[in-house]
Formats: C-alpha cells, structure tokens, sequence
C-alpha cells in the first residue's frame, strides 16, 4: 500500500480551510494510507473529522512516504494575494486538484452541550492588538463589544466563546455592558463549540477560527471581517447562512454595527 504524509501545522481556521483539497486528493487516491502530521495541540482532532481517514501524528516517525505535501498557509497566502483566489482554492492549486466547495468540513461527534445559545466570538490571536499594544485590525474595541453583546440579550442567553489565556471583557462603569462568570464558555474542546454553533441561535464573530468552524455547521453568522484582508483571501464564503461586512474595527461607527446587527436578526427571524 502506497503511504502518503501531509503536514498542516496551522491555526484553527488555516486548518480548516485544507478539508476540500484534502478531501480531493483523497477521492483519487482511496487505496492509500495518509497520515498528516501537525502539532500537538488543541487544532490536531480536527484533522480526523473531515472525512478523510487518516491518522495523526505529531512527531514523524515514518521516514518512508511515496509522497509528501505540506499545507502551508504562508505558500498558499502568496498564491491568494497574486490571484486573487480563496485560500481552500490555494490548497486545491497547491495540491494540484479541483476542489468541490469552498466550505470547510468538521463532522462533530455528538456530546452533551449547550443549545439555543447567542454565541459571540471576539478574540483573535491573530489580531494585531495581541502583539504589542498596537491598534486591532481584527477585534473589536471592548467599548463596543459590550454594547452589542448587550443587545444581544433580547435575542436569548449570551455564550461568550474563549479559550482559557482570552482576556475577559474588561469592567465597564456601567453594570448594563458587564459579561456575568456564566457567560462566560472557555477552554472547551472544539468538537463540543461544533456542536453548540450547529444548534445556536447566532453567532456573532470576527474573523477567527471559530467562524470557519461555523462555516462546516452552517451556523448563522454575522461576521465582522477585517478591513486589512481581501475578502477573497480567507472570508467563510461556504457558509450559506452567513452574513459577511468588512470593517475597520477602530473606526467602524457603532450605530451603524447595532443597525447591521438588528437588521440580520429580523433577517434570521431571531428579533422583532
């Protein structure tokens, strides 16, 4: 049996976004034996729920493949910014196959988890303001987070999505705008948020892992897509039930993120 290695040692959405290409290339290649080597980390058990079967590694330890491919988001960057192409098309190019769908896939399995929450997805690794003190390019000022997040309290129960190092919603004067401790769901294993974005009522996001993730669910987003990236490059476009708005967030109008907000809930049908 020939053996093939894939190595993806990327972040959540980067991670994501190679389902297609993946899938591809194992549609023509049915009688091989893939393992993919990644990081030890929290990304790696999305790799077994794309439906490729597959085994993953996170030290190799196999030196002998017939073929070897490395996902790399960095290679498929530069292919996006020349051609203007999405990144699952990147990968698709990259691996040399024709992709089916830009929607990434996750096929969760079923656990105990919350239901009917609004979720709401502001952090970003990625965003600018998390190295340095430099202004955000992708998340929100928490001024006007609080805000919506407390608009959103009319759509049904708030479930702030974190991972255990995210810094909480800072204390605001006024108690109207503050994020209560139940709140508050952090540190869970992304199969369980799966799970809880495929029978959400909303999520509201920016652009970060979890909204790819909503993307393989086909949760209802609202997602708040930075200004500093061509919406070509990496926007969840294979979510069918996603609304997408480029934004600045430093200087995004407030009004006009509460307008955007209040109009795709009665859009949804979640808000009179």
């Amino acid at each position: 049996m020939k053996r093939a290695l894939f190595i993806s040692k990327n972040l959540i959405g980067d991670a994501l976004n190679i389902s297609p290409a993946l899938r591809a290339w194992h549609a023509g290649h049915q009688d091989w034996k893939i393992s993919l080597l990644t990081l030890p980390d929290q990304v790696a058990p999305l790799y077994y729920r794309m439906g490729v079967p597959l085994t993953v590694v996170t030290e190799n330890q196999e030196p002998e493949f017939d073929f070897i491919f490395n996902f790399h988001c960095g290679v498929a960057f530069a292919i996006g910014q020349r051609f203007g192409m999405h990144i699952t098309q990147c990968y698709g190019q990259m691996l040399g196959v024709e992709i089916e769908s830009r929607c990434p896939v996750y096929e969760p399995l079923e656990e105990d988890h919350e239901v009917d929450l609004v979720l709401v997805s502001l952090f970003s690794k990625s965003c600018s303001s998390q190295k340095g003190g430099q202004p955000p390019n992708k998340m929100l000022p928490w001024d006007k987070a609080a805000k919506l997040i407390e608009m959103l309290r009319q759509v049904g129960k708030i479930g702030i999505l974190a991972a255990d190092d995210d810094d909480r919603v800072p204390i605001f004067r006024d108690s109207r705008y503050n994020i209560v401790e139940n709140e508050y769901y952090r540190g869970l294993s992304l199969n369980k948020v799966a799970l809880m974005l495929r029978d959400c009522k909303m999520l509201l996001t920016i652009d970060n892992g979890i909204a790819h993730l909503a993307a393989t669910q086909q949760t209802r987003s609202l997602v708040l897509y930075p200004a500093c990236l061509s919406q070509t490059w990496i926007a969840p476009i294979g979510n069918k039930n996603a609304t997408i708005v480029q934004m600045n967030p430093v200087t995004v109008p407030l009004i006009g993120l509460m307008h955007l907000l209040r109009e795709t809930a009665v859009k949804w049908g979640i808000l009179e």
